[in-house]
């Protein structure tokens, strides 16, 4: 998947900054080719534009995030439970 630029051309050193990175609304993919995962994601700028590109994950890379995705999902469950209600 190539990257999709949804910005105008800037002059050459004036570019917006990266404000943050999230999954875009498609599904990720195994690439057995390339050994690797590939996370649709959009980047958007702090001046409200936005690419499209793709995160790959090599398989250690992988593991080490869906180990990571997970603990965070225990620790959230866990901090609901001890708030009261």
């Amino acid at each position: 998947m190539d990257s999709t630029l949804k910005r105008p051309s800037e002059p050459a050193g004036q570019r917006a900054a990266v404000s943050h990175v999230a999954p875009a609304d498609r599904d990720l993919a195994y690439d057995a080719d390339a050994g690797e995962i590939r996370l649709p994601v959009t980047v958007h700028f702090t001046d409200s534009t936005t690419m499209e590109t793709v995160l790959r994950l090599g398989p250690g890379r992988a593991e080490l995030l869906a180990i990571q995705v997970e603990q965070a999902i225990a620790q959230r469950a866990k901090a609901q439970r001890a708030m009261p209600e």
